[in-house]
């Protein structure tokens, strides 16, 4: 892929182009800033969080918007409401809304992060705070997505600006060209794999795809949404043409310049990768997939906001057409959006899926959160498409929690233990 002309404008990394566009001046990473920000997303699962400090410590009276069409908040946490208090939650989420003109997604309409990007509310240069860590994800179309707590999402909401700190980057260079059924998942896990959790800590990840073929945009998402699980303040591709091609040249002024200043740069060849997988109980635990072929499973979930989409879909339906799901195991499959689930029954997928004797689920979170239905007793291993395995993220906290792609998933659903897609053609 072409990235070799830089941006005219501010000198620096991406993440430094974007704070100098955005305070109109340059600067360099380690500067702190109050920073002006495009977007605020909160989620129903951070939003109560800021409502209820709003309310106790502020009274809801004494707050005023700075821009409430630049406010979107995404019911997709606790979706559906599995008991009255969380009922009771988007209750008042709805009333906060509405009082304020503020956009909501509710019930089924989908994950914030997938909705984001798929209804083009985020963009290349934008500065977007979100109230969940993997707002890494906006970084796929060339947006800084920063994760905030809470209170900040308050102080957000009512200035339209943070005091942020412009991250320091580190330059990911990506060569080769994936194998069959090596996908976005894998290469992120073996980067995890390799630069650990702490390895990018508030700092920005900041991809350069050289790859063959070009990574596409739904794996582009998988791979920043993990940037979360690198500690990154940020994970960032950089513009190039596909960015280029989709939303105009006027985005190459965020391109990083060639003499912008990096932590350090480092080099993957995707064409080494093969299938990897996260063991528990921690995300940088990371090894191919092979190692743990044949551990049992007794449920497989393919979804969440790192792999729910419809070309995850495909690649799982790929794998289960014909086939049936294990006995004593439970599939679980969770679109991301309403989108990908009106995609799903337009090409017949949803058939395939319950044929097999899956289960699909509404467009949201769904068990990767722990919130709802699917979650784990304490003898249960699961494999999941998800971007967590803490101990106690889906149930109990002595169930085991493994991560892969939607194909190893998929596969390991049919087996009934943990396999290796490879014999399976996902092309």
């Amino acid at each position: 892929m072409d990235n070799i002309v830089t941006g005219n404008g501010f000198n620096g990394t991406l993440a430094e182009k974007i704070f100098s566009y955005k305070l109109n001046k340059q600067v360099y990473s380690k500067d702190e800033y109050e920073t002006p920000i495009d977007l605020l997303m909160m989620s129903d699962a951070s939003g109560i969080l800021a409502l209820k400090e709003i309310r106790d410590k502020i009274g809801i009276i004494n707050i005023k918007p700075w821009d409430s069409k630049k406010i979107v908040m995404v019911f997709d946490h606790f979706t559906p409401p599995a008991n009255p208090s969380h009922a009771m939650y988007h209750s008042m989420l709805r009333k906060f809304a509405d009082a304020f003109d503020i956009n909501y997604y509710d019930i089924g309409e989908g994950i914030s992060h997938q909705l984001l990007i798929e209804r083009e509310l985020a963009k290349p240069g934008m500065l977007i705070a979100g109230a969940d860590s993997h707002s890494t994800s906006y970084g796929a179309v060339g947006a800084m997505g920063v994760g905030i707590g809470s209170t900040d999402a308050i102080y957000a909401m009512m200035k339209g600006s943070l005091l942020l700190k412009v991250p320091e980057s580190i330059k990911i260079v990506l060569n080769g060209q994936f194998k069959s059924n090596v996908y976005g998942k894998d290469l992120i896990l073996y980067i995890l794999g390799n630069m650990k959790a702490d390895g990018a800590t508030y700092m920005c990840t900041e991809y350069w795809d050289y790859t063959e073929k070009g990574i596409s945009l739904e794996d582009r998402i998988t791979i920043t949404n993990m940037g979360a699980e690198l500690g990154a303040k940020a994970s960032i591709f950089s513009i190039d043409n596909q960015m280029i091609k989709k939303y105009g040249s006027e985005v190459d002024k965020y391109r990083a310049s060639e003499d912008a200043r990096y932590n350090r740069v480092m080099n993957f060849n995707v064409s080494d990768i093969e299938p990897m997988i996260a063991v528990p109980d921690k995300m940088d635990n990371v090894f191919p997939v092979s190692r743990y072929e044949g551990v049992k499973i007794e449920q497989a979930f393919i979804g969440s906001c790192t792999n729910g989409r419809i070309t995850d879909m495909r690649i799982a339906a790929r794998i289960l057409k014909g086939k049936k799901v294990a006995k004593n195991v439970r599939l679980l499959i969770a679109p991301a959006s309403a989108y990908v689930y009106e995609q799903m029954i337009k090409e017949h997928l949803i058939d395939l899926f319950v044929e097999a004797g899956a289960v699909i689920l509404i467009p949201g979170c769904g068990p990767c959160f722990g919130a709802l239905g699917g979650l784990l007793s304490s003898d249960e291993t699961v494999i999941s498409s998800s971007n967590r395995n803490f101990s106690g993220r889906m149930g109990s906290a002595k169930a085991r929690i493994f991560i892969s792609s939607p194909a190893t998933v998929a596969i390991s659903a049919v087996n009934g233990y943990i396999s290796i897609p490879s014999e399976v053609n996902t092309e």
